[in-house]
C-alpha cells in the first residue's frame, strides 16, 4: 500500500525517524504469536518486527534466575579468591590447587556471560 505526500508528512511529524506506516492484517492466532513472542524478548511490536525484518534472531531475556545464579557463581568465585590470599598468608592451604579452582568458576562465569552476549543480552550491570 503506498501512501500520499501528506500521509507521509502526517506520520514523519514529532521528530520520527521512520516515514512510513506498514498497515496489515493478522488473524487472532497469529496476532497472540505476535504479541508473545515480542513480549517474551522485552520488545514493543514495532521494534520486534523491525528485528525480524532486519533478521536479527530474537531472544528471550535471560531468567532472573539465571541472572541470580550468575551472581552467586561470581561471588563464589571473588570469596574463593580471598579465602586463598588469606590462607596463603596463614600458610595452611594449597593456594596453586584452589585458585585453580576459583579460576575454573570465574572462567565459567566469563563463557556463559559471553554467549549471552553474542545473543545481545547484559548479563552484570558494570561489564
Amino acid at each position: 500500500m503506498m501512501q500520499t505526500e501528506e500521509q507521509v508528512k502526517t506520520i514523519a511529524v514529532g521528530g520520527r525517524k521512520r516515514k512510513h506506516l506498514v498497515k496489515f492484517f493478522l488473524n487472532d492466532e497469529e496476532y497472540e504469536k505476535l504479541c508473545r513472542d515480542a513480549a517474551t524478548c522485552n520488545k514493543d511490536l514495532s521494534k520486534y518486527i523491525r528485528m525480524t525484518i532486519q533478521w536479527i534472531a530474537p531472544i528471550e531475556p535471560p531468567s532472573v534466575e539465571v541472572k541470580e545464579f550468575m551472581r552467586e557463581l561470581r561471588r563464589l568465585g571473588v570469596s574463593m579468591n580471598q579465602v586463598a590470599a588469606k590462607a596463603h598468608s596463614l600458610g595452611y592451604v594449597d593456594e596453586l590447587e584452589y585458585r585453580r579452582y576459583a579460576d575454573e568458576v570465574m572462567k565459567l562465569c566469563g563463557e556463559i556471560q559471553k554467549e549471552y552476549a553474542k545473543k545481545g543480552v547484559k548479563l552484570f550491570g558494570n561489564n
